[in-house]
């Protein structure tokens, strides 16, 4: 195994430097996620946005996102990482998704302009007991039936729970994401490992460097 001592790259900072500010990064690891192909994404342009949550009234709640993009379709895409448990998790995801759904429309905006909104939840701990899934794939479904309407597609909520991955990486990118997220150290000895999971090591990396250099100018 690897002997390089890496920081966590589920700490926030560390997070938002790797998927926040290379496109590269960003792009291939929503691809593997939401299991988008080659052709899928050909030509698909998008941005960094502001990452804000401004309260819709006066004293309403403000948050800050932790990575935020949008497609040239106007569609968005939330990365969140969370480290802590915690049991209100669901409804602050469900907070975020319907902020940047409602806030798409001004006063005079109509309905059918809504885009699209996904949301990526990467959980250190379990939040949902009793499931086995590492990846949960949440939109809007008949309760009875269970089957899918299309209507309400724009509804794309997925988590993550890392402490139900079982370090195995399959023919699936998004398991050597995931092993990267949890232990990073092993995913270099991993063969055939996606090209944009070598950059994102390497990001990682360096944030080593800077973050020695940052204490040596402290102490200093």
């Amino acid at each position: 195994m690897s002997s390089i001592a890496l920081l966590n790259p589920l700490v926030d900072i560390i997070f938002k430097k790797i998927f926040g500010e290379d496109k590269q990064t960003c792009l291939a690891f929503i691809c593997a996620v939401l299991a988008w192909k080659q052709e899928d994404i050909a030509g698909l342009e998008f941005e960094f946005v502001d990452k804000d949550l401004l309260p819709f009234y006066p004293e309403g709640k403000q948050g800050f996102l932790d990575v935020l993009v949008k497609f040239k379709n106007g569609s968005l895409v939330n990365i969140e990482i969370q480290f802590s448990n915690q049991s209100f998790y669901g409804k602050r995801s469900l907070f975020y998704w319907s902020h940047k759904y409602c806030s798409q429309l001004q006063s005079a905006g109509k309905y059918a302009e809504l885009k699209k909104v996904i949301a990526i939840h990467i959980l250190r701990e379990e939040h949902f007991q009793g499931y086995t899934k590492m990846h949960t794939k949440v939109g809007a479904c008949d309760l009875e039936t269970g089957r899918h309407l299309p209507q309400l597609t724009d509804l794309d909520i997925h988590f993550i729970e890392l402490s139900k991955f079982d370090n195995q990486v399959t023919q699936d990118t998004l398991t050597q994401w995931c092993l990267f997220l949890k232990e990073p150290n092993m995913i270099i000895e991993t063969s055939n490992i996606d090209e944009s999971i070598k950059r994102a090591y390497e990001e990682l990396k360096k944030s080593v460097k800077i973050h020695r250099l940052d204490q040596n100018m402290k102490s200093d």
